[in-house]
């Protein structure tokens, strides 16, 4: 039933027009006025706007109701229907081309006017809601950003919409609609994996698409694209797809950048390591599929890079890396493989060569080059290379092996000092692998009470008095035996285990040393010297817990001496001057211990507050030399100049000792006076000191020694 519908009557005869009006509204029209002339509907269109014309053709006045119904038309969207006796094939055409919703001649039946009324207002209903999505279809392809494509299966016609040629380059008058035109602005490498990919969903009825792919530009540029779309099927083939293409190209970039910084050093532009374990990988395949296509991996580690940051800034520290990788590039082939691991650490895979004498002369070659000065801002840098190397003859059956046993080299190769080189071999990783187990087998002896110390003594050569005892660390374990301190030290430094141990071994020396200074009441008080790890800067060390020791144990600053090695200054230079002013100003003493055997420099020493310097027994090992004898003379003459003392380490035979005194050394230590002390053989040896007149029995052999 109709509901309410307005309803515009124009009809000449009035009547008739009552007639309809009566009828009309007896159904639930309502009806918006009745009008016998065309400017009089036109009026009434537009005070009323009604849903439907009743237009009679033959009108009073000027225009006649065709005509009406065209200037309607002009202004408003309102249907008309033609209510009429005209017949004639003329009146019929003229009233076609006004699009009418529909034609009733008169006389007519009430149930025909009714159903035209309501087909016309239906149609135009249906007529409104195909234009509003067509307009909104048209603005949402206007507002997106993608192209329309619609290709019909049966007859390979392609239709493409304006914004997809425009995201070619091409005007909208350009381009064809068939299968092969639209295939050809497809990128020739894409173009098998397309075609393979539909074949492939029509064949499978799959209903949906979606893949990337790369175009070409009317201009030749290459973007990609993603293309999403829908097929149908009709009688089990395909009939139609349609779908969207995306310009990517942007986000493709965006993807590319991301996985070339994944996969590079931001730094240096270097391959990283996971890009270059890939390449160790695919070499060591190579390597297993033919023996004869050999490689080798290099571990380079810049020495003293630690120093260079701490000086001069880390924007000259990074200068350095950038110009160490550029000649790095320099130095090898296109095929090999440079990779920055991090830090001033550098890989480098020489790759598929035969000649095995080549890593030889690259080696010498890295070194040579790197060992020459780096200018930076026309301000040399100087540096070095140590590198490890493994060889496909080590067998190793992965990336990450091959890089680890490398290391094992470098780390070989750092122990012999700056600027050296260690290929990796079998002995090389047990070695690693006993280090490893003893790290392990440390752990918790702190706990398990397995420490203890011993003391040897540090003779005055002039006076042949005791001037201190050193403390060194010994372990005790069931299981490990004889293990040689040097060995422990490092492993606890390795694991850092060597910070809850170095406090113990401060701690006890003190106890130690504040049990005999009570027990023994010396004129002179007794003095230990502590060896202090770089590793435990800062974090288990600090001169609130040195005050803190002595307070608790009664002793005096003086009584404690603190032995570091120049390596940790060199390694850490501002925390270690830092630290050691203050350990002078609360009157601990600093001595340098090892001198000699690292970057030897007494220039740095005249600003520290360093009381002694200990010649590193290595000197003393080959005293029969005149060379060593000569770096032994010199050590001392400036150090004295600086007003240092000295102390001769590895004392061991009576030769030595008579050289060292003409020379003016102050201090001696080894086994000629004694070997290392258990705690109680030194409370013996105090004794035997007392009884002697305060002089260290063990020069008693040296007459000229004043008494």
């Amino acid at each position: 039933m109709p509901s309410g519908s307005r309803i515009l009557i124009v009809e000449d005869e009035l009547i008739v027009a009552l007639d309809i009006q009566t009828r009309l509204e007896r159904k639930g029209y309502f009806i918006t006025g009745t009008a016998s002339r065309g400017k009089e509907a036109i009026a009434l269109v537009e005070a009323n706007q009604p849903d439907l014309v009743l237009m009679d053709i033959k009108l009073d006045g000027e225009i006649d109701g065709i005509e009406t119904a065209e200037r309607i038309h002009t202004f408003a969207d309102v249907p008309v229907v033609y209510l009429t006796a005209f017949a004639d094939e003329q009146t019929l055409q003229r009233a076609k081309l006004s699009q009418p919703f529909g034609y009733i001649l008169k006389p007519f039946e009430e149930r025909e006017l009714i159903t035209n009324i309501e087909i016309g207002l239906y149609k135009h209903q249906a007529e409104q809601a195909l234009r509003e999505r067509e307009e909104r279809f048209s603005l949402a392809l206007q507002g997106a950003n993608d192209g329309i494509w619609d290709w019909d299966l049966v007859t390979d016609q392609v239709y493409v919409s304006p914004r997809y040629k425009e995201i070619l380059g091409y005007q909208d008058d350009e381009l064809g609609n068939t299968l092969e035109e639209y295939l050809e602005l497809f990128h020739p490498d894409d173009m098998v994996k397309v075609r393979a990919m539909f074949y492939v969903a029509v064949h499978a009825f799959q209903p949906h698409l979606e893949f990337e792919n790369r175009m070409v530009k009317k201009n030749g540029d290459v973007i990609w694209v993603l293309n999403r779309g829908a097929i149908t099927y009709r009688n089990e083939r395909g009939w139609r797809a349609a779908g969207s293409m995306t310009d990517i190209t942007l986000r493709k970039r965006a993807e590319e950048q991301l996985l070339y910084d994944a996969l590079h050093d931001g730094l240096t532009g270097l391959p990283n390591r996971a890009l270059f374990l890939d390449r160790v990988t695919q070499a060591i395949q190579r390597n297993k599929r033919n023996p004869e296509r050999l490689y080798a991996l290099m571990h380079l580690d810049l020495d003293r890079f630690k120093v260079i940051n701490d000086s001069f800034g880390q924007q000259v520290g990074d200068a350095v890396l950038v110009k160490v990788a550029h000649i790095l590039k320099t130095l090898f082939r296109s095929t090999d493989s440079l990779a920055r691991l991090g830090g001033d650490d550098f890989a480098i895979l020489v790759d598929d060569f035969s000649d095995p004498e080549l890593v030889n002369q690259l080696i010498q070659r890295v070194q040579d080059t790197i060992r020459q000065p780096i200018l930076i801002d026309n301000q040399p840098v100087l540096t070095s290379a140590t590198l490890g190397i493994v060889c496909s003859d080590a067998g190793c059956e992965n990336a990450e092996l091959a890089l680890r046993d490398a290391e094992i080299a470098l780390y070989q190769a750092k122990t012999l000092g700056a600027g050296q080189f260690k290929f990796f071999d079998l002995e090389l990783r047990q070695e690693m692998l006993s280090q490893l187990e003893l790290e392990h087998a440390l752990r918790g002896a702190l706990d398990r009470h397995e420490y203890h110390l011993l003391y040897q003594p540090i003779i005055h050569l002039g006076s042949g008095k005791i001037a201190s005892f050193e403390a060194l660390l010994r372990w005790e374990s069931p299981t490990h035996r004889n293990v040689p301190a040097q060995r422990v030290v490092a492993a606890l430094e390795a694991s850092g285990q060597i910070i809850p141990v170095g406090k113990w071994v401060l701690e006890e020396a003190c106890r130690q040393l504040s049990q005999w200074q009570a027990k023994y009441h010396l004129e002179t008080p007794l003095a230990v010297n502590v060896n202090v790890s770089g590793k435990q800067l800062p974090l288990g060390f600090s001169v609130e817990s040195i005050q803190d020791m002595l307070n608790n144990f009664s002793l005096q600053p003086n009584q404690l001496i603190l032995e570091i090695t120049e390596s940790i200054f060199l390694e850490n230079p501002y925390l270690t001057k830092e630290l050691m002013l203050a350990l002078d100003k609360i009157g601990v003493e600093l001595h340098i211990d090892d001198f000699g055997t690292g970057y030897s420099s007494l220039s740095y020493l005249e600003k520290l507050p360093v009381s002694t310097i200990k010649i590193d027994r290595s000197f003393l090992s080959e005293f029969e030399n005149a060379e060593s004898r000569e770096i032994v003379r010199t050590i001392i003459h400036l150090a004295h100049k600086l007003g240092m003392r000295t102390t001769a380490e590895g004392v061991e035979r009576n030769d030595q000792l008579v050289k060292l005194r003409e020379m003016g050394c102050n201090f001696g230590q080894g086994h000629l006076f004694s070997r290392a002390l258990e705690p109680m053989e030194v409370e013996k040896l105090i004794h035997d000191v007392q009884a002697s007149g305060h002089k260290y029995p063990g020069l008693q052999f040296l007459p000229q020694l004043r008494r």
